[in-house]
């Protein structure tokens, strides 16, 4: 694959993923720019098989040139920075171009989309027969219709470049289309698939929307006459009879456009449509941003990536004092129709809750989609996800697999997890139990909820100690409704340093946490007659343990006054449970000391087993959901 860029940094990281997203291994990418002064270098230099070719003061196709002559490749792509490819064509293209069938170069489908995704119009390749394409100026300028085979689109053989050699340095705007005519004089011939192979972008800033096609129709028409005067006397005869045929299926075709587009001129056909974002989206994405000027800029453009298209980004800044209003002010501008940036009174920083509170009040979409500032989401994260939630619909939240990005500290507190996401058990109050237990694995950005669902709670506990409301929103959410895994890899968290994560590990404080979220849960469920006896039961069990663990794995003064209130907050709902703490300390002790195992007593406090007979009665059945609602009992 061979890109040509210059100064498209906007854009080029799409045209990267896109190549990368074949899944296909034998490919090399080779980018040459033509002396970029944005962050387009810095783009590329972020990936490692990139191989980047800085050639400033290079036309476009002198600069392609040089890519085509470092390809080893046995078939080749040109892919312009601003285009990207649809998802896992390599493996039909590598099936389809067999030089022993005749076959050295294919044309397929492409969409014409806007600077954001936003689909304009399709580009259907169709067959390229002779006649049509060397006509292809004079087709255009009667009617405006394209009779090339898209450039992005189409993918030859090596034999093709080693037999007709380089592009033509000289033409600027007509290169591609001199080069099929030298295929089809040198007796290739184009096979059509009628697939989507690629997107073409058309933007304000793109070749051809800045030139406009008044500047290609004459270099078009220059290498057609060439290309036309080198036939003998009977092929013109044979291409004016079929230049016959053309004008009456052109005359149909303008009769046809008449009828059905009877308002639409000409000139007005040829302008890009305007572009008006949904009203009212069905997806809200929801971004809290505090310092996060290291990762927001790719953090969206993950989200503006999405082929799924009908969305809102809502950020919140709470209160950075980085750069990273700055960067959002600069994508809000570009991007100002999909994003809307919103900040609290005063500029204030009042927490991740507070901040989701405000995106969800400003929020239209019936699905809340909630994404941390430095995490980035898969292209087709939205479209599977929704599509999940659409074909079940009695699921309020949904969440994904996630693969993890490690960065400094974060291989320490992150070991080993190279993919995070489980599924929850099928009964709901197991799923509750192991919410509360901390069980339910899953990264918040992974999650989609239904707007109805957090609106029935009251939204994100507010003024919490720790970054908990997370996880308490989800048991909320999961004590009345189904909620369930979408089992695919969507989402990448970042492990790092400054993340809130390392300084939870690195300050021991997950036991205090649990212990919290633990406390809350519970009082909310009793105070909301929610599985109350149910709930009396799980505290009487799991507090004692929690609150020990909680004073045993901390000396700080701040995080030991937080586990003391909790546990007096917990005695009002609970009054039994210092009973039942000092009577298990004086049944540990009197049994370590009378059978001489002190020390194995302390392995644990509780049977498991006895936990569920408590719980749930006999022992249960664990049960796997698959995707489909196929249970498989074990």
């Amino acid at each position: 694959v061979v890109t040509i860029s210059y100064n498209q940094g906007r854009y080029i990281a799409d045209n990267i993923e896109s190549v990368l997203a074949q899944n296909y291994k034998a490919f090399e990418h080779i980018i040459v720019d033509g002396g970029s002064s944005d962050n387009t270098k810095e783009i590329c230099a972020q990936y490692k098989h990139v191989k980047f070719i800085d050639a400033p003061g290079t036309n476009q196709t002198e600069a392609l040139n040089i890519g085509l002559k470092e390809a080893k490749g046995e078939i080749i792509a040109w892919l312009n920075s601003d285009d990207y490819y649809e998802p896992d064509i390599f493996s039909k293209i590598t099936d389809v171009i067999n030089p022993e069938r005749n076959i050295f170069v294919i044309t397929g489908d492409a969409k014409v989309v806007d600077a954001n995704k936003v689909l304009l119009w399709l580009m259907p390749g169709k067959p390229a027969p002779p006649f049509r394409l060397l006509f292809h100026p004079r087709l255009y300028r009667l009617n405006g219709r394209m009779c090339m085979p898209c450039q992005p689109a189409t993918f030859f053989h090596r034999k093709i470049l080693d037999e007709l050699g380089p592009l033509v340095n000289d033409l600027h705007f007509g290169m591609d289309y001199e080069y099929w005519l030298r295929m089809i004089t040198a007796g290739y011939r184009f096979k059509y698939i009628p697939q989507l192979f690629a997107n073409y972008r058309y933007h304000d800033t793109s070749k051809t929307v800045k030139e406009g096609y008044d500047r290609f129709l004459p270099e078009w028409t220059r290498v057609s006459e060439e290309y036309y005067g080198k036939l003998s006397l009977y092929r013109k005869i044979l291409t004016e009879i079929h230049w016959v045929f053309l004008l009456l299926e052109t005359l149909v075709f303008r009769i046809y456009k008449t009828l059905t587009e009877p308002h639409a001129s000409p000139s007005a056909r040829q302008q890009s449509p305007v572009l008006i974002y949904p009203p009212n989206p069905l997806v809200s994405v929801i971004i809290p941003m505090f310092n996060a000027e290291k990762y927001i800029a790719t953090t969206i453009e993950s989200v503006l990536n999405q082929t799924y298209r009908d969305y809102e980004i809502l950020i919140v800044d709470d209160g950075s004092t980085d750069n990273s209003m700055n960067i959002l002010s600069e994508l809000g501008a570009r991007h100002n129709d999909r994003i809307k940036i919103l900040r609290h009174d005063g500029g204030i920083n009042r927490g991740v809750a507070a901040s989701r509170n405000l995106a969800i009040s400003k929020a239209k979409g019936e699905l809340l989609a909630f994404l941390d500032a430095d995490d980035l989401w898969y292209p087709d994260k939205l479209s599977k996800q929704v599509e999940f939630m659409k074909s079940h619909p009695e699921i309020r939240l949904s969440y994904s697999r996630a693969t993890v990005i490690r960065e400094g500290k974060g291989a320490d507190f992150m070991p080993g997890e190279d993919v995070i996401g489980n599924p929850p058990p099928p009964d709901p109050r197991i799923v509750l139990f192991q919410i509360i237990l901390v069980q339910v694995n899953y990264i918040f950005s992974s999650v989609i909820v239904h707007a109805e669902a957090i609106h029935a709670i009251g939204g994100f506990v507010e003024n919490l100690p720790f970054q908990s409301e997370d996880r308490i929103m989800t048991a909320m959410i999961a004590a009345s409704h189904p909620i369930a895994m979408c089992d695919e890899i969507l989402c990448e968290y970042r492990a790092h340093d400054a993340s809130y994560t390392a300084s939870v590990v690195s300050n021991r404080l997950p036991p205090a946490i649990f212990y919290d979220i633990q406390v809350r849960i519970m009082k909310w469920l009793i105070r909301n007659n929610i599985h109350k006896d149910w709930a009396k039961d799980i505290a009487r069990l799991i507090l004692p343990v929690s609150f020990v663990r909680a004073t045993a794995c901390t000396m700080n003064p701040r995080v030991l006054a937080i586990v003391y209130a909790d546990f007096l907050k917990s005695t009002l709902y609970f009054p039994v449970i210092p009973f039942i703490m000092a009577g298990r300390l004086i049944s540990f002790l009197w049994k370590g000391i009378v059978r001489g195992n002190l020390f194995s007593r302390t392995t644990d406090l509780l049977s498991r087993t006895a936990f569920y007979r408590k719980l749930f009665g006999n022992k249960p059945k664990i049960v796997k959901t698959n995707i489909n609602g196929e249970n498989n009992a074990s």
